[in-house]
């Protein structure tokens, strides 16, 4: 324990305590801070016993900066410190007649050290071969700090430290290979220690010292994958034999989609398809239908978390591709059945085009502005929508030229393979066109067909051939009109530019995404 004889200028703070009926009090001050000088600690519990009958006294918290405050008679004193993720501190010390100041030093409880050993897994056997050259950065989410960026030209193994109470992103990356990610918590979150995506990693028995830091060794495998076209990856199972639409509810599932978002983020140049697989229970084609509208749904929600509709396909493959014997009438276990309610990515291409991965500190900034959108969607649907606007019949235009119907690949139960909303661009003369607002959460493809710095009273005469029209204002109040095609990325594109462009030579096809607007080319 050290004294210190000058005086800090912190308010007073209030605590419980026992007072003493006897002689007169000393002021005894001091501060709770963390070794090699890394900051003050606030709320830190100090709990004071009297010697020599140890007595308890008194327990109060440290204030702002540490600080805390008390006084006491004469006498030698315990005094006992302990913070969550910190190591607990006794201290004796004695008063006189003297003011005396306290520093109390705690030391973090041992943090982490992993040592992570980068394989792939040989083609047609278990076999790991060693991955090197492999980009690896770790991002401190506590601090909000990119902390290392290791290349690892020739070796296939990195070291990493995490301390006590923080949360980490570890990125791993390299060209011909799906990027890897590994969420550590240590005393965060409501986890001791959580490694997501790292579920296969030994602890150490012995805390190793490393300079002035304490440390638990940790050692896992860190399994690369090569993106090549045909690979499949697991990404859930199905907890029930007969889940119907309901998947769509469990955070389970969701968390799952959540991480299949996370993976078409990390890897712009792949693309993939999303399969749905039943068990053998139920119909055949109860089963294959059902299995393609969760498809189609699991592929809107991937597409609305900000990725471009081209890459996700979806396929429902019911029970067309069992992982075992569980046929028709073959009698098996319930856990044999679960093997098949599975859904999968496949990668479907591959791009050969060099590209240019975000850093670190890019993805972590992306993930934030995802977030932001996806608070402000959520504040969106709490507020009534207004009603939707109809404008009055308008007289028959001479020069007006009706589009051909769209032909698109829409699913037969209605359900929009491009995750846009479902809107008809038919050929109907009908004079009524519904004028709608975007949804400012709308994420999908969209032609801009007219602008203009206020709002239309009545539709100009080639616009009148549209049986729904959608308007936003944007930049600095201009008032702009959509229309919505559905279908494919490529009926999409094929659809502007020989129907809607030849009519509509100033529209521009644009896709709407967590980057904002983007005009496609």
């Amino acid at each position: 324990m050290q004294y210190h004889k000058h005086s800090f200028f912190f308010l007073p703070f209030f605590l419980v305590f026992v007072s003493f009926s006897a002689f007169s009090q000393v002021v005894v001050e001091g501060y709770v801070y963390e070794n090699n000088n890394a900051g003050f600690i606030e709320n830190a519990i100090v709990t004071l016993y009297s010697i020599p009958d140890n007595k308890e006294i008194g327990t109060f918290n440290s204030g702002p900066f540490g600080h805390f405050s008390t006084s006491l008679p004469a006498g030698q004193y315990r005094m006992v410190t302990r913070k969550d993720i910190f190591e607990d501190r006794e201290d004796i010390f004695k008063v006189e007649n003297t003011k005396i100041f306290l520093k109390v030093v705690l030391n973090r409880q041992p943090g982490y050290l992993l040592n992570a050993q980068l394989v792939e897994i040989a083609p047609g056997n278990t076999n790991q071969i060693e991955v090197q050259d492999v980009t690896v950065e770790v991002y401190n989410r506590t601090r909000d700090l990119a902390e290392t960026v290791q290349h690892l030209k020739t070796t296939s193994v990195f070291q990493q430290r995490f301390d006590q109470g923080n949360r980490y992103l570890v990125m791993l990356r390299k060209p011909g290979y799906l990027g890897r990610r590994i969420e550590v918590y240590i005393n965060n979150n409501g986890c001791a220690l959580c490694l997501e995506g790292l579920p296969d990693y030994t602890k150490g028995d012995k805390i190793q010292q490393i300079g002035t830091n304490k440390v638990i060794p940790l050692s896992a495998p860190v399994i690369l994958e090569r993106s090549v076209v045909g690979k499949h990856i697991p990404v859930l199972y199905y907890p029930e034999s007969n889940p119907g639409d309901k998947w769509t509810q469990s955070d389970g599932h969701i968390k799952g989609l959540d991480q299949v978002i996370m993976l078409l983020r990390d890897n712009p140049d792949v693309s993939f398809e999303i399969g749905f697989h039943t068990d053998s229970w139920g119909n055949d084609a109860y089963n294959l239908e059902l299995s393609q509208k969760q498809a189609d749904a699991a592929r809107n929600y991937i597409i609305n978390g900000g990725v471009e509709p081209e890459r996700i396909t979806a396929k429902g493959y019911g029970e067309t591709q069992l992982l075992n014997k569980c046929a028709n009438d073959v009698s098996c276990t319930e856990e044999e059945h679960l093997q098949n309610r599975r859904v999968e990515l496949t990668i479907t291409s591959v791009s050969q085009e060099p590209y240019a991965w975000l850093s670190i500190e890019q993805v972590i900034e992306e993930e934030k502005i995802a977030a932001r959108a996806q608070s402000e969607q959520n504040l969106v649907k709490n507020v009534p929508k207004p009603p939707r606007i109809k404008n009055k019949p308008l007289p028959e235009a001479n020069n007006s030229v009706p589009l051909p119907e769209f032909q698109g690949n829409n699913k037969v139960d209605g359900s929009n393979q491009s995750g846009s909303p479902a809107r008809s661009m038919d050929k109907s003369q009908s004079r009524q066109v519904n004028i709608v607002p975007l949804d400012g959460a709308y994420a999908g493809y969209a032609v801009q067909i007219y602008t203009t710095p206020n709002e239309l009273n009545a539709l100009p005469k080639n616009l009148r051939s549209f049986s729904e029209i959608f308007w936003r204002q944007e930049g600095e109040g201009a008032w702009y009109y959509y229309v919505i095609p559905t279908g494919t990325d490529s009926d999409i594109k094929k659809y502007y530019k020989k129907t809607i462009k030849p009519e509509h030579p100033d529209a521009i096809l644009v896709r709407f995404g967590p980057k904002g607007k983007e005009i496609i080319k």
